[in-house]
């Protein structure tokens, strides 16, 4: 073989190879996948303006039932003084205290101290409260009011203050809740709206001669130092043993039987079922 065809053979090997290697120079063949580290497809990132979830706040816990208020007697804060509250349901009645300027505060979820048991806590069942304030040693007086406890404080109802209004209207509900042919005696068998208006009469004058003297006789009471019950009951007694009122007590029963006052409050048909009653 002569030295030019001895060339000529090489040049088609080389190009023979070159071919099967796939092409040489980038001469047309494709490109390989390229594979991440561990020969995984390569990821996809996802597309934008997709929806996303926003967490939502809690809504806002429902404030525990309680009520606040102010004691006053002869016109002056009742300070530093001890006050009973019951809804007459069991007998039994919780008792806290007045601060310096005759405030004070219900809390109907851990309730108060017992009256009649000692170490136990009473916690009122009910809506409409009998709140009285006891005077100093040695008065024998007492500042009387009611409240309605909502089952949230945006709910609660007063008869406004502890003017001689409220005394009368208070009195009467829990002489009256005493009548009721029941063991249970709580003053739900009283519309509160009832007790509102019967006090609101009661400060508007034009009244009978039986509700004035009513009121005679309960500013006589508070200012000669003496109590006001018309009946007793069983946290009262242990209260203060100081008996009950003769006159106040006559003077409901005459209220009850000769006025003619469409404002007076009247048991309902049965325990929370007063009509046109507050909303709990």
């Amino acid at each position: 073989m002569t030295r030019a065809s001895l060339a000529a053979a090489s040049t088609l090997m080389l190009t023979a190879l070159l071919a099967a290697c796939g092409g040489g120079g980038g001469g047309g063949g494709s490109t390989p996948p390229v594979t991440g580290g561990g020969g995984g497809s390569t990821p996809t990132t996802p597309p934008t303006g997709s929806p996303t979830s926003t967490p939502t706040s809690p809504a806002p816990p429902t404030p525990s039932p309680g009520a606040s208020g102010a004691l006053t007697l002869n016109g002056s804060p009742l300070t530093n003084a001890m006050v009973a509250f019951t809804c007459g349901c069991t007998g039994d009645a919780g008792k806290i205290q007045t601060d310096g300027s005759g405030n004070y505060t219900i809390n109907a979820v851990t309730g108060a101290p017992s009256v009649l048991y000692s170490g136990k806590t009473y916690v009122p069942s009910g809506h409409n409260l009998l709140v009285v304030g006891y005077a100093a040693a040695p008065s024998k007086t007492q500042a009387w009011t009611m409240l309605f406890l909502g089952n949230t404080p945006s709910h609660n109802l007063t008869l406004s203050n502890t003017d001689v209004a409220a005394t009368a209207a208070a009195l009467y509900v829990y002489y009256e809740a005493s009548l009721i042919n029941n063991n249970d005696k709580t003053f739900d068998w009283f519309n509160f709206n009832q007790i509102i208006a019967f006090a609101q009469h009661l400060r508007q004058g034009s009244l009978d001669s039986t509700e004035q003297k009513f009121l005679t006789d309960i500013t006589n009471a508070q200012t000669n130092g003496q109590t006001l019950f018309p009946v007793g009951a069983s946290w009262s007694n242990v209260i203060s043993a100081d008996g009950t009122n003769g006159a106040i007590s006559a003077d409901i029963q005459a209220v009850a039987k000769d006025t003619n006052d469409s404002t007076l409050p009247t048991p309902c048909p049965g325990i929370g079922q007063c009509s046109g009653a507050p909303t709990p």
